[in-house]
């Protein structure tokens, strides 16, 4: 099959394009806030075989530079910003092909409402409507829409995934077939195929029944620009078109192996993505005639611009200190928004402390100079775009009416005619479910469980070893243990006696107190659960607790016994595991996590044949060595960026994302705490993803875990 590009004209429905000095051209139309200039550009998107008119949005103009909105409007910096969603709807008028994409923001709208929006949209243009969502910039906005200041950035990210879970949840409570419309009988529609949604989560509350029915192509396409770690992740996990801005082939395959990475994490397949890259084309009749416009356009941006607008995106006030002078560190970590530019300028310039002009200097779409362009004719024109097409990789470009007509007469629209354009961007099953209903995915962790934190101690990896004789904690320091002086949990002091970590026998991290477990607390594992019952899996809206044996503690490197009445229904479970270090009751979402001390590795042996016998759990969990540990206590890690994986006698049998729990470590302590005093030592596991293959004697499993390192474990049988 001939591969495709996709071309997307990229806009903004202010009076000026990406490039704020737009409107400044001489042969610039002034008709800007006109439904006919709007209409005019999407009459040209579609005969130039475009596959969508996409919109960019702020929710308030560039005032965050000296926090004055003067330059802004002096200067026509994107000072005019008229809602997206409209103008598209006069576009969508004219045209019949033409897919219409719309930014809308999770941070300051609701889940229903932005569900119905593009709903409708979806329904009035015969299924051509897309979403592009993001989770806005800056306090301008905040403080627009009634709030004081703007969102921590990973956690709008947070926010915006059970945001994410709610509109398609909305969208997918009509399903097919659900209007009957029969004027004899008076029934509109089947009861029975439309849902109530029922929301009650984190962070939003949402009842329904929706009241728009599905469209041609089941829900708008979902559009998506993450660029940083964060975002990277979300759109992998959710967007349908992603859009990149790229200087050059190499930074655009990077990104685009990132997301598509992504992507495969949360279960989804790369190639269902198409990735947009930005693209500015200058064109003539001659490469002369084009450098001589490109000369023009450089001419008109301004220093002020680019100030302005990176101010806005960052959310920080570049006007604060001295062009030249350079950031400090605290003043980097500052800045939100788009932290991509950040981190572009400290990648590209190789300083530890850029200054605010080099801010300025970096190429960047929309800055007020953006070297992204493409010279020369046509041919010179298709041969760049060619050049930076990467598998599914489309090109969006930054259009002016007027200009935008010389450029398809330049390239010679017409030569596209005899291929089929798909309609817009749509989905090619139209009956196809949102990610959420296949998947039932749902994550409830918030922001506060970024990483684990302890009063002292901290960064540490505490290990339980022996040598020469004598047990005692120590601190890992490379290839070496240090011993301590007293426990992690109290008082102790460094010792002065070091050992290399092989020559040590890793003990058994600690025997808790109280040993808690999560039952069920991941999606895949709750639904094979409901699969071998036969039942319909039902996310439960409270964590299970369960408890577990000190007997079956063993530590790393230690056997699994298989009793000798077992079945060969042996299966392993790969769990994070949770250490209490201090004394808690009664916890809040933010101070739960004051009181962890730090992680390791579980693997929660099962016998399942007994599992499923008894009322209890009591043997099929709890045989003796059931529970291998360790090998030791991290005490700061990124839960974020954490993966376990699991392997039997050295082949991977599985992996998933580690915090894609239903309900994290945060909820699970303020609930666990209503009912029990937590002590130091206390440990939690934390469930796992996924079904096991049965386990023989002499399998060797190996739990690894980003951050923590390795549980390893050889099973052996029971001899009697």
């Amino acid at each position: 099959m001939t591969r495709q590009m996709a071309l997307v004209g990229f806009l903004q429905a202010q009076n000026c394009t990406n490039l704020p000095s737009s409107w400044r051209h001489s042969e610039s139309r002034d008709d800007s806030m006109s439904a006919n200039y709007y209409q005019e550009i999407a009459r040209i998107l579609e005969a130039g075989k475009f596959h969508m008119a996409f919109f960019d949005d702020r929710l308030a103009m560039p005032d965050r530079y000296g926090n004055d909105h003067a330059h802004t409007v002096e200067y026509g910096i994107r000072c005019v910003k008229m809602d997206p969603l409209i103008v598209l709807t006069t576009m969508g008028m004219v045209t019949t092909k033409l897919g219409l994409g719309s930014t809308c923001s999770t941070t300051y709208y609701e889940p229903f409402d932005v569900a119905r929006r593009f709903a409708t949209l979806d329904l009035m243009s015969g299924g051509r409507a897309g979403w592009n969502v993001v989770t806005s910039l800056n306090d301008g906005e905040a403080q627009n829409m009634g709030k004081d200041a703007h969102l921590e950035h990973d956690f709008r990210y947070d926010r915006a995934d059970e945001f994410m879970e709610v509109v398609l949840g909305h969208w997918d409570t009509w399903e097919d077939g659900s209007l009957i419309m029969d004027k004899k009988s008076g029934r509109f529609a089947d009861p029975a195929k439309v849902k109530r949604l029922d929301h009650n989560g984190r962070f939003f509350k949402s009842r329904g029944p929706f009241t728009v029915p599905r469209s041609a192509q089941g829900h708008p396409v979902i559009i998506q620009a993450g660029a940083s770690g964060r975002g990277q992740r979300f759109a992998g996990r959710w967007g349908e078109v992603i859009f990149t801005a790229a200087r050059n082939v190499a930074a655009a395959k990077e990104g685009y192996a990132a997301v598509r990475n992504e992507a495969a994490k949360a279960g989804r397949d790369p190639d269902q993505m198409f990735l947009c890259n930005l693209t500015t084309p200058v064109c003539g009749a001659t490469k002369a005639e084009a450098e001589d416009k490109m000369a023009l356009i450089n001419k008109l941006p301004l220093e002020i611009d680019a100030l302005s607008l990176l101010a806005e995106a960052l959310n920080y006030d570049f006007a604060a200190k001295p062009l030249d002078e350079p950031l400090t560190l605290d003043e980097l970590k500052s800045m939100q928004g788009i932290l991509g530019i950040r981190d572009g300028v400290l990648k590209n310039s190789g300083k530890t402390n850029p200054s605010a002009r080099d801010f300025v200097t970096l190429p960047r779409p929309g800055a007020g100079r953006d070297r992204r362009r493409s010279e020369g004719d046509r041919g010179q024109a298709r041969g760049d775009v060619r050049r930076t097409r990467l598998r599914r990789l489309c090109h969006r470009g930054d259009h002016r009416a007027r200009l935008l007509r010389r450029f398809r007469q330049a390239c010679g629209a017409g030569i596209a005619a005899p291929r089929p354009v798909p309609q817009g961007l749509r989905r090619q099953d139209a009956a196809r479910k949102s990610r959420l209903a296949t998947s039932c995915r749902r994550c409830l962790e918030n922001q506060s469980a970024g990483c684990g934190r302890i009063t002292r101690g901290h960064f540490m990896r505490w290990l339980k070893f022996t040598a020469a004789g004598k047990t005692s904690w120590g601190i890992i320091e490379g290839e070496h243990v240090i011993a301590v002086e007293g426990d992690p949990f109290g008082e102790w002091r460094r010792g002065t006696q070091s050992h290399a970590l092989k020559d040590v026998k890793i003990e058994l991290p600690l025997i808790p107190r109280t040993f808690y477990c999560v039952g069920l607390n991941y999606l895949k594992h709750l639904k094979e659960a409901a699969d071998r019952a036969g039942t319909v899996p039902n996310v439960p809206d409270r964590p299970e607790i369960g408890y577990r044996a000190q007997n079956a503690l063993i530590a790393h490197d230690e056997d699994v016994v298989i009793p000798a009445s077992a079945t060969e229904k042996i299966h392993y479970e790969g769990e994070l595991v949770v250490v209490i270090g201090k004394k808690a009751k009664h916890l809040t979402e933010a101070n739960a996590m004051d009181c962890v001390f730090g992680y390791t590795i579980g693997n929660d042996v099962s016998e399942r044949t007994w599992q499923k016998a008894d009322r209890s759990l009591w043997r099929s969990k709890n045989a003796d060595t059931f529970k291998p540990m360790g090998p030791w206590i991290e005490t700061s890690v990124d839960l974020e960026r954490m993966e376990t994986v699991i392997r039997v006698n050295g082949q991977e049998t599985g992996r998933f994302r580690t915090n894609d729990m239903i309900f994290g470590i945060v909820p699970f302590l303020v609930e666990l705490s209503k009912y029990f005093a937590l002590s130091p030592g206390d440990v939690i596991w934390m469930g796992t993803d996924g079904a096991s293959p049965d386990l023989k004697s002499g399998d060797v499993v190996e739990i690894d875990i980003t951050g923590i390192g390795t549980l390893r474990n050889r099973f052996v049988k029971e001899e009697v």
